[in-house]
């Protein structure tokens, strides 16, 4: 149970997560974070985001749930606001709140580039946009890949994607599916 800020904080070297639960309570804004680890069949759920990566970060057969909701929170079941590289996004379920809050993944160049991301083979849903990746200060995100993920219709209040029009971003093979039998969060 994470009854600090963070579930999991990497903050020197590199961290491998197995097969473990992160559990928040309200003071909990991230489940994990930031860069040089790896989460491998983790539970994340009850904190503000589920998780934030950096350069070198992989997260693969995951399930990120049931985030914090409180006033003026601006959820993501994911987040990376820039210096992002070598990032692996691998069959997990991500679900960020139903139409509310920002999204499944967020990805801006707010704070520094980001290059070298394949987020595939993931069941997303929620948020205002599921999928946000948009330019900001630091130009489009680059060599950015999107490809066969199942993307739930109608959880979302605006649109399924918002991203930038760099010829070296890839988004191929992701599908609407039906709501049916996915509970809202």
């Amino acid at each position: 149970t994470a009854t600090s800020s963070q579930g999991i904080y990497v903050k020197s070297g590199s961290a491998t997560i197995e097969d473990s639960q992160i559990i928040g309570t309200p003071a909990c804004s991230i489940g994990i974070g930031y860069s040089r680890y790896t989460a491998r069949r983790v539970d994340i759920s009850g904190c503000e985001d589920g998780a934030k990566v950096g350069a070198n970060s992989t997260i693969q057969d995951s399930y990120i749930h049931d985030l914090l909701k409180d006033e003026g929170s601006h959820n993501d079941g994911m987040q990376c606001a820039g210096n992002c590289t070598n990032v692996r996004i691998l069959r997990n379920t991500i679900l960020g709140p139903f139409q509310n809050s920002v999204s499944a993944l967020k990805f801006s160049t707010n704070n520094g580039p980001i290059s070298d991301v394949i987020i595939q083979d993931n069941l997303l849903y929620g948020g205002g946009y599921t999928i946000y990746a948009d330019e900001k200060n630091y130009g489009p995100s680059t060599d950015f890949h999107v490809i066969d993920n199942l993307i739930v219709a109608d959880s979302y209040s605006h649109y399924w994607r918002v991203f930038d029009e760099d010829p070296s971003q890839e988004w191929v093979g992701n599908v609407l599916v039906s709501p049916d039998g996915i509970e809202p969060t």
